[in-house]
């Protein structure tokens, strides 16, 4: 079984943004294009049900994803609700975001290749973004996954019971 997950909406900062006053989210690409997500709650519960059921499930291949695709400007949006405070979006340079994301992966020193590749990928994610259809996952669930809404408003309970 192959599983191709896209984006995971767990790298929303919603914890960190509960806790400041006027919450900024640094957008990793152009915030205003759709991008697939996926819960790691709900990748969980699909791999221990690929786990569970073997056979049934070799040589199949899912792109995970659940909701529809969605802009970080989306996100924002869901995160303003739970949060009850406008978050501020900001999308810093081409070569911020390249350098952050190889800081982030790679570490402090990376070589050109690796460069380029991080480089390539933002590239694609601001023009074409990572899309899939939430019916795999749905289907594998069988039922329905957490909602945008839903993971921002739990995000936000446990921020704040700390």
């Amino acid at each position: 079984m192959i599983a191709r997950p896209c984006n995971f909406n767990d790298m929303f900062p919603i914890g960190r943004m509960a806790k400041q006053d006027e919450p900024i989210y640094n957008a990793p690409w152009d915030p205003t294009v759709p991008n697939s997500l996926i819960m790691l709650e709900a990748l969980a519960h699909v791999s221990m049900k690929v786990i569970d059921e073997r056979e049934k499930h070799y040589f199949a291949e899912y792109p995970l994803c659940a909701p529809m695709p969605l802009p970080y400007t989306g996100m924002a949006e869901c995160a303003e609700k739970a949060l009850g405070k406008k978050v501020k979006v900001v999308k810093h340079s081409f070569e911020y975001r390249a350098r952050k994301m190889t800081d982030i992966v790679l570490g402090k020193d990376p070589n050109a290749k690796s460069v380029d590749g991080a480089e390539r990928l933002i590239l694609w994610y601001e023009r074409c973004g990572l899309n899939g259809n939430p019916n795999v996952v749905r289907a594998l669930l069988g039922h329905e996954p957490k909602t945008i809404d839903q993971w921002m408003a739990k995000g936000v309970e446990a921020a704040r019971e700390y």
